[in-house]
């Protein structure tokens, strides 16, 4: 069970990674007096970088998710060695 909490940890760190990269990756300042290619280009990184940034937040919402049901999971463990039901 330990490897799966690493795993679920390593799993919520890349999400966080992802993040960064979608983050760092997104254009900052929009080009002062665009031309409708610049402004399609500026337009094309930005979605690009959200969508980069919803992959990594669903990566760190899903491994959390993962690591509360393996939690659970070892509680009830514990419980039924105890002699619970």
């Amino acid at each position: 069970m330990k490897f799966f909490r690493w795993i679920t940890w390593i799993i919520f760190f890349v999400g966080i990674i992802v993040i960064i990269y979608g983050f760092t990756k997104s254009p900052f300042i929009p080009y002062q007096d665009p031309t409708p290619e610049m402004t399609n280009e500026f337009i094309a990184e930005t979605e690009m970088s959200e969508t980069i940034m919803t992959y990594g937040f669903w990566i760190c919402i899903i491994s959390l998710c993962i690591k509360t049901v393996i939690g659970l999971l070892r509680k009830r463990q514990i419980k039924n060695k105890k002699g619970y039901i």
